[in-house]
């Protein structure tokens, strides 16, 4: 992870091909991440081709990034691709913040569905 405690690799899974070269690319959750506020989570976005042209790449130069909203809301919980959702040939992501109160009710949570090109 990018920093002691961010929990990186709680959640990890194939993204699809996100960018269309024809390989699966990786989503990466770190939910106690602390970029935006305490325990507000992250994920992380790694193209197949950077880890091919690298061969080891580093979270803090992934090819994005999504912060949680606020704190403790623990986005990057679960992280998943959510396959072609909109039909434009490029696989789209979804992620959890289970802890999200956006809504108004404390911990109700929330997912995020990214369409690519994030």
């Amino acid at each position: 992870g990018e920093a002691a405690g961010d929990q990186s690799g709680s959640s990890v899974s194939t993204a699809g091909d996100v960018d269309g070269d024809g390989l699966d690319d990786i989503l990466i959750g770190a939910p106690e991440n602390d970029d935006s506020s305490s325990g507000a989570g992250k994920s992380y976005l790694v193209l197949a081709s950077s880890i091919a042209a690298a061969g080891r790449f580093s979270l803090a130069t992934a090819d994005a990034a999504f912060v949680g909203e606020a704190a403790g809301d623990n986005s990057g919980a679960s992280v998943s691709t959510a396959g072609d959702v909109n039909g434009d040939g490029l696989d789209d992501l979804l992620m959890a913040a289970p802890y999200n109160d956006s809504s108004g009710t404390n911990d109700a949570g929330k997912s995020y569905l990214i369409l690519s090109p994030y």
